[in-house]
């Protein structure tokens, strides 16, 4: 009879660290898919911020070069256009601030367009907001820390860790 109670406790503790086993490895494999799809999400809604603002500023560089020596084509209506396709993505993967400050460079593009690139100033400004909310939702400078103030206090993942270990360290 004791080598049976012995084996079935045996038996118990088998399974029991199988069955413990089996779910830590289970979180463990949650937590990476996690991690991995916030990398994903994080990496296209930055892969899009740049985008948008290498396109806009390329239109706006063109706006003032065409005001200064007249050569070639000026910037037509269909850079507006490309801009706006360019800004649909923050519908998806940015900030409503964003959005709402990247139809506030669009709109001030057009405005640098119209006036044959004279009047940058309102531009300029324009973009500079946008840059600023970019590096919020980024969480990679100026306004991060009012940002966490506000939303209160988050998880941090190894992504955040390397993250601002890169923006602390600065380029090699």
């Amino acid at each position: 009879m004791e080598v049976i109670i012995g084996a079935a406790i045996a038996l118990a503790g088998t399974v029991a660290g199988t069955v413990l086993t089996q779910l830590w490895q289970a979180r463990r494999e949650r937590d990476r898919w996690e991690w991995e799809a916030q990398r994903r999400f994080y990496d296209r809604r930055a892969d899009i911020y740049q985008d948008f603002v290498t396109t806009v500023r390329g239109y706006a560089e063109a706006a003032t070069d065409w005001s200064l020596y007249r050569e070639g084509e000026p910037p037509s209506g269909q850079d507006l256009n490309s801009a706006y396709t360019r800004l649909f993505g923050f519908k998806i993967y940015g900030s409503e601030a964003a959005y709402e400050l990247g139809e506030k460079v669009v709109h001030a593009l057009g405005d640098l367009l119209q006036s044959d690139g004279d009047e940058s100033a309102g531009y300029e400004q324009a973009e500079k907001q946008l840059l600023k909310q970019i590096k919020i939702d980024l969480d990679i400078a100026d306004g991060a820390p009012d940002r966490r103030a506000a939303v209160g206090p988050r998880r941090v993942t190894r992504w955040t860790l390397v993250r601002r270990a890169l923006t602390k360290s600065g380029p090699a």
